[in-house]
This record gives C-alpha cells, structure tokens and sequence, in this order.
C-alpha cells in the first residue's frame, strides 16, 4: 500500500476507536512517543522503552508502523519502532 492509502487507514481506524471511546496510548501521552524531545540522553531511553511498552496494547498498532515506515517518519516512536528500526525495516524491503 502507498503512504497516503496507510495514512488515511491510520486515521480512520484512529477515529473509529476514538468514536467507540477508545483512544491510542500516543494519544493520551503523546509526549513519551517523542523521545528526541528530552534532553537527558537516560531520560531520551525510558521515555522510549515506556512508548514501545504502551504500543504492545495498542489496536492499531501494526497499521500506525506500517504508515510510518511507508511515511519515512524519522521522528517519534510509531508502531513500537524508532528511527532507526524503521530505516532497517525500509532498507530490508528493498529489492536486492
């Protein structure tokens, strides 16, 4: 799928579980998925680890890391991957 056909995907299925009075953990605590924000490079990896640890509940999950590596998003934590894990999953599919 293309990034705007997984974006428009990622926000349906956001707004469906918002409407059934749900919500995403990034929504709630939006600052831990952006860990770049911190300062303290202890703090950059707890805040990390606790966004990839709320992601694991999240519905919609797979969807939001599908998007984001489509996306090329290189900032924040999507899908319980980083940066860095997302240029290794693009490098990965690139045909060889």
């Amino acid at each position: 799928m293309n990034r705007e056909t997984l974006f428009t995907e990622f926000c349906h299925a956001q707004a469906e579980l918002e409407d059934a009075g749900g919500s995403t953990p990034c929504r709630v605590n939006p600052d831990f998925f952006y860990p770049e924000d911190y300062y303290l490079l202890s703090t950059r990896r707890m805040a990390e680890d606790l966004a990839k640890q709320l992601c694991q509940s999240c519905p919609i999950r797979a969807l939001c890391a599908s998007y984001a590596v489509a996306a090329q998003e290189d900032y924040g934590i999507w899908g319980g991957t980083n940066a860095r894990e997302r240029r290794e999953i693009r490098l990965s599919l690139r045909p060889k």
